[in-house]
């Protein structure tokens, strides 16, 4: 029987293939790719123009399934959009994310740290429930999602705590 990880986090396991499902819950920074500029209606009033190029996004995962089940939906086919992310993720690809498991809340602290490193989406994207202008950045076209690993050091996590998840990793919510 494989022995569930030591964790002060809350979580629930069940054996898929070779790898545990966690329901581990925490705060991510998703990496997707917009092929071409596209003009982008999300939420109810929201409209932005985005450049082709790559994108970060700064969310939360708390609720049943935490970490697996957000990112999961994400890497798969949204068939009911909910989230501001939602919008881009139909017309963006998903690269893969930065997932930090820990029961405290990162979200806006990273956005205001991304802010200060990268050119900042649309005000209000992803930031409806707090006061931060944005939780979507613009990095250019150059970035891999293994640079997602130095993103983590500057955003002071530990990284026994942090995983660099790609998008299969994601789509079959193994971790």
């Amino acid at each position: 029987m494989q022995e569930k990880p030591k964790s002060r986090n809350r979580c629930f396991g069940r054996n898929v293939g070779e790898g545990l499902l966690l329901s581990y819950r925490g705060t991510y920074i998703l990496m997707m790719n917009l092929i071409e500029k596209v003009e982008l209606h999300f939420g109810k009033k929201g409209v932005a123009c985005l450049e082709a190029g790559n994108y970060l996004y700064v969310g939360s995962a708390f609720g049943p399934g935490g970490l697996p089940s957000r990112l999961g939906r994400y890497a798969n086919s949204i068939v009911k959009r909910h989230w501001h992310v939602d919008d881009l993720l139909a017309v963006a690809d998903v690269m893969g994310a930065l997932a930090l498991v820990d029961n405290q809340r990162y979200e806006c602290n990273w956005a205001h740290a991304l802010r200060t490193r990268f050119q900042e989406g649309p005000s209000g994207f992803g930031s409806s429930d707090c006061k931060c202008s944005s939780h979507l950045f613009y990095i250019g076209v150059k970035w891999h999602l293994e640079q997602l690993e130095f993103l983590s050091h500057d955003l002071g996590c530990e990284s026994k705590q942090v995983r660099i998840l790609n998008v299969q990793q994601l789509k079959e919510r193994i971790w």
